[in-house]
């Protein structure tokens, strides 16, 4: 029989497990059939019927992404294989990849296949395209083209979206609301439409719907933690503390550590810390979590800003749950950011670096790892943690907006605003990566679609201060003045000192852009005769009219500012401020010096001095001022960074290596000390000893993008005798930093150590335009000196 095997035709073996795959369908026993159906394909890896029917399995057993990849494939060998093309059309649909989707419809098309779902695939792509390019008739057309579709189409839910989208984009809000509620009819509870639903309520000024709507999501979705958070924060707005504990006790699992912390915390805020803790101990003795105990009230102990008993109970429920063999991730993970917290960052380092051993799937661990490595200059090595810590929560919002984070430090700015735009739809429109979008989308002068992302952020937190700030910014930019009073007035209703403060600095603002600079001033002096404005916010409005380039006026709100605030030092570094608008530098100076004196310990105002010295290009007084003010605040680092540069300023290379080896003791993860400390250990000509320094300072920085990391890590290998491997790096760093003479000239160095003169005469022009006369005349002399020993090589 094993010789009969044996002498089975690869036909035969597949026509076998075909057959018994069948028969598994038939018996609806799906993960056996798809096994045989892998097994017929080993046999007969072409055989397009076996994988659109294996592909169709795996639709069915919800792994999206195999059935992708054969589809995928039987488009590679078939193009026009129309089922494939269909369902590969459809998910491109679904994830919003417009291009994709495209490509498939129009291979459809191309067959000449007429069927309502590739008219309606077509048209919203189209939309998209419309809706991308902010042309508001081109979005009209293109939505008139959705809704002659929409009565044919069937069920079709991105089509839906579309039209509910069209109406919102141009400003029919209720008839979006409607599209929106005939969508849900069809599927129920779908999370997109019912928050679109929620979104819409909120506009509408529906208050109490959209507190209904909102009870709704949750209750449909319970495992969705941001929309619990948004009922709370809601009811907590309306004043319903009861209805708001409701919410955090009713939990799907009411273990989860997080969500006890949650409730914990709730209850610590308005109920009393007492109650929170009686309440931890109910919740563990139902529960028989007694680390979560532990860790619980540690976390309330370092809230409550008693570090010291936090971290000590901390460690010691880290010991005691190593020791009854339970999992310590979550022990690992809030020591880490304790330890952070407390500025002990290598410590905090360790407790992660032990967990990621541990766990390296722990996703929020990877996240607070690649935070740090960004903040350190390694954009390379956080995309690398975040990857797999995607692969864990492909739709996890904090880690695709660190991937975005990443990509953009590493020169990928558009992969980045397509990973922050999922972020800021997958967080339903969260604060803080709706801000860094819209910002992303301003860079691009994209001000219609960041207004929009804002707005939507506003529907989730309407009283976010810093989101109204800029929503607020971008209306004045585009003289939209009504809409501008009206988040004015929203501000006022706020009533915190922050709100205020920028009510009365939009105010400001928008009078101003007017034209109605005195009827501001007015109103300003009406408000500070009645005590309404604080000193911070004559700042505000005195740095705003500086901005403006009205200095008078800047001069007079001051004026006002002093005369209720006499001898405030924030106001009088405004007038400095205001002098250097002037361009009396002198007289900000003395300004600066008198501060200083008052106030030694403010190393804000330390820093607008140097910054003032750098500007008065008086290299002797910025390493004065940075003397004085590290011995007024000997601990901080940014001062003896400064001190640092200014030793290297005046040409005290040797002193400005001690202080940045001082420094590097202080902080040995600091990325740039490492940098700026092997380079200067390279000026003139460098020793063994030092270049070997140099070397090891570099080592972690090595597969570094950040550019200039890539050229002292190249210059220190051109120094090692690696011209290739400089050159490479050297380059990469004068490409991405064109106007940096020092990296020209090394790129010149390098590249005559490889013999590509014409390239090096190319970097020595540049040189000689950016203007450092001196580096220009070194690179020629190089350039001489090789074409003299080899008068061959200028051909090259």
């Amino acid at each position: 029989m094993l010789l009969l095997a044996a002498c089975q035709t690869d036909e035969e073996r597949a026509a076998e497990h075909l057959s018994r795959a069948q028969g598994f369908v038939a018996a609806e026993d799906l993960p056996r059939a798809r096994v045989e159906y892998l097994n017929a394909l080993g046999a007969k890896p072409n055989d397009v019927p076996t994988r659109f029917a294996l592909a169709e399995i795996e639709v069915s057993l919800n792994n999206i992404g195999a059935a992708q990849s054969h589809m995928l494939r039987i488009v590679e060998q078939d193009p026009q294989h129309i089922q494939s093309r269909l369902w590969l059309a459809s998910f491109e649909l679904e994830q919003r990849n417009w291009d994709a989707a495209r490509t498939h419809f129009e291979h459809i098309a191309n067959v000449k296949i007429a069927s309502p779902e590739i008219q309606s695939g077509l048209a919203i792509v189209a939309y998209s395209e419309a809706a991308a390019s902010n042309d508001l008739e081109a979005v009209r057309r293109a939505h008139a083209h959705l809704l002659e579709l929409l009565p044919t189409a069937g069920d079709h839910r991105i089509l839906n979206a579309a039209v509910v989208d069209g109406f919102d984009r141009t400003g029919r809000l209720e008839a979006a609301l409607a599209a929106v509620e005939d969508a849900l009819d069809t599927w129920q509870d779908d999370l997109e439409f019912s928050y679109a639903r929620l979104s819409l309520l909120n506009r509408l000024d529906r208050g109490d719907e959209a507190l209904d709507q909102l009870e709704r999501i949750v209750a449909a979705h319970p495992d969705k933690h941001i929309f619990r958070q948004m009922l709370v924060a809601r009811q907590v707005e309306l004043g319903n503390l009861d209805a708001a504990e409701k919410v955090l006790r009713n939990v799907p699992d009411p273990s989860d550590t997080m969500d006890q912390l949650s409730l914990v915390r709730f209850l610590a805020e308005h109920r009393g810390s007492d109650h929170a803790l009686a309440t931890l101990e109910r919740l563990v003795a139902a529960h028989g979590r007694p680390t979560v105990l532990r860790l619980l009230r540690a976390a309330m102990a370092f809230d409550n800003s008693d570090q010291d008993a936090a971290l000590a109970e901390m460690q010691d429920a880290l010991a005691a749950a190593k020791d009854a063999g339970e999992d310590t991730s979550a022990a690992l993970y809030l020591l880490a950011r304790m330890l952070d917290a407390s500025g002990d960052r290598p410590a905090a380092e360790t407790a992660l670096e032990t967990l990621l051993a541990r766990a390296p799937r722990h996703v929020a661990a990877a996240q607070l790892q690649s935070v740090w490595l960004l903040e350190r200059g390694r954009p390379d090595m956080a995309l690398r943690l975040l990857r797999t810590a995607e692969g864990v929560e492909p739709d996890n919002a904090t880690t695709l907006h660190l991937l975005a984070r990443s990509h953009e430090a590493t020169g990928n700015a558009a992969l980045g605003r397509q990973l922050l735009a999922r972020a800021v739809e997958i967080s339903s429109f969260e604060a803080v990566p709706a801000l860094d979008y819209a910002e992303s989308l301003v860079s691009q002068d994209r001000i219609a679609p960041a207004s929009d992302v804002l707005a939507r952020a506003l529907d989730k937190a309407p009283e976010n201060v810093a989101l109204l700030k800029r929503q607020s910014a971008l209306l004045v930019a585009q003289s939209q003045w009504d809409r501008a009073e009206a988040i004015e007035g929203r501000l006022r209703v706020i009533g915190t000192p922050p709100a205020l403060i920028a009510a009365d600095d939009l105010q400001f603002r928008r009078l101003a852009s007017l034209g109605e600079v005195e009827q501001a001033m007015s109103r300003i002096a009406l408000r500070a005769k009645a005590g309404e404005i604080t000193y911070t916010g004559f700042a505000v409005l005195a740095r705003s009219a500086i901005e403006a380039g009205l200095l008078d006026i800047a001069q007079r709100m001051l004026d006002i500012g002093a005369g209720q605030f006499p001898q405030v030092a924030e106001l009088r570094a405004v007038a400095a401020e205001l002098a250097m608008a002037r361009g009396d530098l002198q007289g900000a100076a003395t300004v600066y010096v008198s501060l200083t004196k008052v106030s030694p310990q403010a190393e804000a105002l330390w820093s607008d001095f140097i910054a003032l010295r750098k500007r008065q290009g008086a290299p002797e007084l910025q390493l004065e001022t940075t003397a004085l003010a590290l011995t007024a605040m000997p601990d901080s680092p940014t001062l003896a960074w400064e001190h640092a540069v200014a030793q290297q300023a005046v040409g005290n290379i040797d002193a400005a290596i001690q202080s940045y080896e001082a420094l590097l003791d202080a902080h040995p993860n600091n990325a740039p000390v490492r940098n700026n400390l092997a380079a200067l250990l390279l000026e003139g000509e460098p020793d063994p000893v030092r270049v070997e320094r140099a070397a090891s300072l570099v080592a972690p920085l090595v597969g570094s993008s950040v550019p200039q990391f890539l050229d002292t890590v190249g210059w220190v290998l051109f120094h090692q005798g690696d011209a290739t491997a400089a050159s490479e790096a050297i380059m990469k760093a004068a490409e991405a930093l064109p106007d940096n003479a020092q990296v020209q000239w090394h790129a010149v160095e390098a590249l005559l150590a490889v013999g590509r003169i014409d390239e090096a005469r190319e970097r020595q022009a540049r040189v000689a335009d950016i203007g450092d006369e001196t580096l220009a005349a070194r690179a020629q002399a190089s350039i001489e000196r090789a074409e003299s020993s080899d008068p061959g090589e200028g051909t090259n």
